[in-house]
């Protein structure tokens, strides 16, 4: 069960994000933004027309076969998997599945093709596939970017699943920790996300009571060794229903006394959710706690 808290707290977002006219309030006068904003959307839209990219930009490839048709979920689905697939028949069966055309011998003949253009695709959603090559990309980025790197753990099944994930993370930090050792203008550039449905298999308001200390000592190492390295933390957002439970947790990171003198937590707000303006609030109360 959620605890106390994090019960309250959920009535006060869910209040929150009823008051329809608190929300209209909080935007003001739109007339003044209205012009700038349709005016940004069109330079965006003719950048976007204008691009020299690859064919296979996945926002080209996307309008040809929009993700709501069959097509394009096929598509969208083996851009996602079809990389991550280690072995061939594997990735010929993925492949077979997914485009019925290509069933029997053709999977086959046409898997090198396929794999060319899902990596392209794949590009836009995984960066790289590790943490090194990752740093690598980012080192030629011009102009310089800041990262926060997510090491692609899916919600955690089973302990093994969560040990993995965290592991994942916490060599991820050291690599980042020997390259900011090097070159201490990366630790302003560099920084983690995490899910915390990644590092615990029980991350849900059933579990939440029993878990919290185990979850919670999960985050603090993180933290910890994040602080240590002199780079960021970002808490990844996850399902709405999970907003209450991850606040609780984000509140007792952040009054933790060995972070005190650490500036780089952060927490991820999905600002389309009703409950945008009240999760701010909570934030910034948190926030101010901490001063």
């Amino acid at each position: 069960m959620p605890t106390a808290r994090s019960r309250s707290r959920d009535v006060a977002l869910d209040a929150a994000a009823d008051d329809s006219g608190a929300l209209r309030a909080a935007l003001g006068e739109t007339a003044s933004w209205r012009t700038q904003a349709e005016a940004l959307a069109r330079e965006l839209v003719a950048r976007t027309v204008g691009s020299r990219e690859t064919l296979f930009d996945v926002q080209r490839a996307f309008a040809i076969l929009p993700p709501g048709s069959p097509a394009g979920d096929s598509l969208f689905r083996l851009a996602e998997a079809l990389p991550r697939i280690p072995d061939r028949p594997s990735r010929i069966a993925m492949l077979a599945d997914r485009v019925p055309a290509l069933r029997g011998w053709r999977a086959a003949a046409a898997l090198p093709f396929a794999g060319l253009a899902m990596n392209a695709i794949g590009r836009q959603f995984v960066y790289a596939e590790t943490i090194a090559t990752a740093l690598r990309r980012a080192g030629r980025a011009r102009p310089a970017r800041r990262f926060s790197f997510d090491m692609l753990g899916e919600g955690a099944r089973t302990a093994a699943d969560a040990d993995r994930n965290f592991r994942r993370t916490m060599d991820a930090i050291r690599v980042m920790e020997q390259l900011g050792a090097r070159e201490a203008v990366w630790r302003e550039r560099l920084e983690v996300s995490v899910k915390l449905s990644s590092i615990h298999p029980r991350y849900d308001a059933a579990s939440y009571a029993q878990v919290r200390g185990e979850l919670l000592d999960r985050l603090k190492q993180i933290a910890g060794r994040t602080a240590a390295a002199g780079i960021g933390l970002t808490v990844d957002a996850e399902e709405s229903e999970r907003l209450s439970l991850q606040l609780d947790l984000f509140e007792a990171l952040a009054a933790d006394p060995a972070l005190d003198r650490w500036g780089g937590l952060g927490l991820a707000v999905q600002a389309y959710q009703l409950r945008a303006l009240g999760t701010v609030d909570a934030l910034l109360e948190i926030a101010l706690r901490r001063r």
